[in-house]
């Protein structure tokens, strides 16, 4: 938890951290707070809107599921379920998958409507060509790499991280912000020696103040004694 210097710059921590960590941990990608960052300045203003760019799509593919359309199909299945009636039950998940593809189509439309410089079009057209099932397709797994490298990856060998290239990465973790107030409840770091103190500079160089943090070991949450 910190204190941000003004609500720009809360807001900006806020964005930058959640487009990193809001990614799937496949995408590998460059974390906010890298160290001896080696790209240009254009590379990183690609990435950045890059990576804007897919986070309204993650946002806007999400807000389909809250569709009043959505919820009354939903309502329809239950009420199907409950009669016993499965054959209804089966055509109303019909009509929902294919309304749920209509709104996924559209929430991609949208976002790339915004147009070339506000949005990174190639992302949206990576998206938009997404298997709706990832499993374990292939063509789902290259295209989300393609998706990667527009948004800055680290280093990878034979599409794994080079050794030490993941030292200031973090698996996964979530940010919130009330006010000037930013909190990270959790943040899982692959390198700890490495990370967290990256982590800390990051948000000092941002002008942040009254740093708090706690540091967790991964393995079992119980006592030896009681394992």
């Amino acid at each position: 938890i910190c204190i941000a210097p003004n609500t720009g710059v809360a807001e900006a921590i806020q964005q930058e951290a959640q487009e990193y960590l809001s990614a799937p941990p496949s995408m590998h990608l460059i974390p906010p707070w890298i160290v001896h960052d080696a790209r240009t300045a254009d590379e990183r203003a690609h990435h950045t809107l890059a990576r804007h760019t897919y986070a309204k799509l993650q946002q806007a593919g999400a807000k389909r599921f809250s569709d009043p359309a959505v919820i009354a199909l939903q309502k329809r299945i239950l009420q199907a379920q409950k009669r016993g009636d499965q054959d209804d039950v089966a055509a109303l998940r019909g009509d929902m998958k294919k309304l749920s593809a209509d709104l996924a189509r559209s929430a991609i439309e949208a976002v790339r409507k915004e147009g070339e410089g506000k949005v990174d079009t190639q992302v949206v057209d990576l998206y938009a060509a997404l298997p709706t099932y990832p499993g374990t397709n292939g063509d789902y797994r290259t295209t989300l790499q393609a998706i990667s490298v527009r948004l800055g990856q680290i280093p990878l060998s034979d599409g794994q991280p080079s050794p030490g290239a993941e030292r200031y990465s973090a698996g996964w973790g979530t940010v919130t912000r009330t006010g000037l107030v930013l909190s990270f409840p959790w943040l899982s770091l692959h390198d700890a020696f490495n990370g967290a103190p990256a982590f800390a500079d990051w948000l000092c160089s941002k002008g942040c103040i009254s740093l708090r943090y706690d540091l967790h070991p991964g393995g079992s949450l119980v006592d030896d004694e009681d394992q």
